[in-house]
């Protein structure tokens, strides 16, 4: 089933918020902490406390987190955790990656990419 342009347009959005390495590694964070405020974080990946606020800030724009506010923290938490559980098991995107940055292409192999007539 072909999926609408807009729901394409929508997984694309959402697959570049998730294509920057700090975004990844403060789901794969929540992930671990549950509810976190922006000074743990920025203290854990050793990152500016404003560009956790920052990437935080897209995240929220796309739903993937939401905030609450415990005193005067802010407190983030994933709404999908299984958003999580994919990137902590991106094994299989990481091998593919690093296959083809090592030439596993077929490509680079010399084989025919296109599927036999058999």
């Amino acid at each position: 089933m072909a999926r609408s342009v807009a729901e394409v347009d929508e997984i694309t959005r959402l697959l570049k918020v998730l294509a920057h390495p700090d975004r990844v590694q403060l789901i794969q964070l929540m992930a671990r902490a549950g509810e976190i405020d922006v000074g743990s974080m920025a203290q854990e990946l050793a990152l500016p406390a404003s560009r956790v606020s920052q990437h935080l800030s897209q995240l929220r724009a796309h739903r993937l987190v939401i905030e609450s506010r415990q005193g005067r923290h802010r407190l983030y938490t994933l709404v999908q955790p299984g958003l999580a559980s994919w990137l902590l098991d991106g094994n299989v995107l990481a091998t593919a990656a690093v296959g083809l940055r090592i030439g596993a292409s077929p490509l680079d192999t010399g084989e025919d990419p296109r599927p036999s007539d058999e």
